[in-house]
């Protein structure tokens, strides 16, 4: 399989997001990806507010939590390949935010990885 550029796998988390699962949620997640064997990185933000999503290319200059991996690991993730879970326990995919702070965001996207 192909993998996706780190666009076309942050362009995956937003279709999954549920809208009246986010009431009352507010946060802006910066991803910073490394380029991967096969990709490219970049860097993306995306902002939840409102019930509502944004993906946004460059960096939030005040995010609430900072997420990064490399490219092959986000494109592993969105197309299903690789467990979440699997890729935060191995130090692949790390976050500033905490376990709560996690998993609110996570619950935000069911479906996705």
């Amino acid at each position: 399989m192909t993998s996706l550029t780190v666009k076309e796998s942050l362009e995956k988390l937003v279709s999954c997001f549920e809208p009246r699962l986010a009431k009352g949620y507010s946060r802006i997640a910066q991803y910073d990806v490394a380029p991967g064997e096969k990709t490219p990185g970049g860097k993306f933000y995306i902002e939840i507010k409102d019930q509502k999503i944004s993906l946004h290319e460059g960096e939030h200059p005040n995010p609430s939590f900072v997420m990064t991996t490399d490219a092959d690991t986000l494109s592993e993730v969105a197309k299903g390949e690789l467990a979440i879970l699997v890729a935060v326990m191995s130090g692949r995919l790390k976050s500033t935010a905490d376990l709560n702070e996690a998993q609110m965001w996570g619950n935000c996207f069911p479906g996705f990885g």
